[in-house]
C-alpha cells in the first residue's frame, strides 16, 4: 500500500489511475482539436469511434504488465468468462460516445476498475477528460476526486473526499436513456416499459439522462442535486464500477438480475442487469420498488 497524504491505494488501484491517465490524454487531444468525426456500428446497436479505440490500446499499455485478465468494452476477448473465477481488470475508454459525437465533451468519461475471484467489485477510477478531474475507490478507503495535473503522485496528495448529498432542493435521478442511444442486444428493459417506468419515476424526481461514468461521479460528489442514480442498459461489466465510488462516498445501492430478483450484494456486477445507487435509504426503496414492478 501506498501512502499520499490522506489517500492510500495499493499497486493494482496505482496501475488503473495510471492507465485512466493515458487514456484520459489521447480523449483530451481529440478535444482540443475540435475535430469532427463518425462512428462505427457495433453489433449491440452502439458506436465506436476512432477515440475509443486509441484511448483503450493507451489504457491497455499500462494494464497488461500487471497479468491479470482485461475486459476491455472494444475488445473483451475470453476474459468475460472469468468473471467470478479470478480476478479482473475491467476497461471502458470512452463512456459516453453517442455524447462525443455531438460534441458534448463534459459528459465524456473513462473508465477502469477491478473485481476480486468472487466477481465483487473492488476498485473503480473514472475520469472527467475535458475537466481534468479524476475519481476513484477502493473498497472500504472512502471515495476522492482530484485534479489530473500529469504528476499523479502530487495529483494523489491533493485528492479530497468525496460525500454523497443526503438532501436537495429539487431531487433529481440520473440514468443511462441518453440520446441517440440505440439499444439492442444488451437492452434489459423495452421501450415501452422504458417510457412507462420514466413516467412513474418523473412523479418523485427531475429525470437526468446521461452516460453512467458521468452519472456516477455527479452521485458520488453531491452535485447537481442528485439524490438517485440507474443503469439500465448493461453493455459490460465496466458499466457497473461507479457504483463503487457512490458506495464509498457514503450512498447505497441495489442490484437487479434480468427477472427482478435482487442480489445478495450489489457488488455482484456479473449477475447485475439493473442497478440503482441513492443518496439515501428512503430515494433506494422508493427507485427500487418502481424498477421491480417493472422487470416483473
Amino acid at each position: 500500500m501506498h501512502n499520499f497524504g490522506q489517500v492510500s491505494v495499493d499497486r493494482v488501484l496505482f496501475g488503473l489511475i495510471r492507465s485512466i491517465y493515458a487514456g484520459s490524454t489521447v480523449i483530451a487531444d481529440d478535444f482540443a482539436s475540435d475535430a469532427t468525426i463518425s462512428g462505427e456500428a457495433k453489433d449491440d446497436g452502439t458506436s465506436v469511434t476512432p477515440t475509443d479505440v486509441a484511448s483503450q490500446e493507451a489504457m491497455l499499455l499500462v494494464l497488461m504488465k500487471y497479468g491479470w485478465p482485461i475486459w476491455a468494452e472494444e475488445t473483451a476477448g475470453k476474459a468475460r468468462l472469468l468473471l467470478g473465477t479470478k480476478p479482473i481488470l475491467l476497461v471502458d475508454p470512452l463512456d459516453g460516445t453517442s455524447a462525443r459525437l455531438i460534441n458534448r465533451w463534459g459528459d465524456v468519461t473513462a473508465i477502469a476498475g477491478s473485481v476480486d475471484s468472487d466477481g465483487l467489485v473492488d476498485r473503480a477510477v473514472i475520469s472527467q477528460p475535458a475537466l481534468r478531474r479524476i475519481f476513484f475507490a477502493m473498497r472500504g478507503h472512502g471515495a476522492w476526486m482530484t485534479e489530473m495535473t500529469g504528476d499523479i503522485s502530487t495529483d494523489l496528495r491533493l485528492a479530497r473526499r468525496l460525500t454523497v448529498a443526503k438532501s436537495a432542493k429539487k431531487s433529481v435521478l440520473a440514468w443511462d436513456r441518453t440520446w441517440r442511444f440505440k439499444p439492442k442486444t444488451h437492452l434489459v428493459l423495452s421501450d415501452r416499459d422504458l417510457n412507462k417506468l420514466g413516467s412513474r419515476l418523473a412523479r418523485r424526481y427531475k429525470l437526468s439522462y446521461g452516460p453512467n461514468g458521468l452519472n456516477a461521479v455527479l452521485m458520488a460528489m453531491g452535485g447537481q442535486g442528485l439524490m438517485a442514480h440507474m443503469c439500465v442498459a448493461k453493455g459490460g461489466a465496466y458499466d457497473m464500477l461507479g457504483m463503487l465510488l457512490v458506495l464509498e462516498a457514503g450512498g447505497y445501492a441495489r442490484a437487479f438480475d434480468e427477472a427482478g430478483n435482487e442480489l445478495a450484494d450489489p457488488r455482484q456486477i456479473g449477475e447485475a442487469m439493473v442497478m440503482i445507487t441513492a443518496a439515501t435509504t428512503a430515494d433506494l426503496e422508493w427507485v427500487s420498488a418502481r424498477v421491480r414492478a417493472i422487470l416483473r
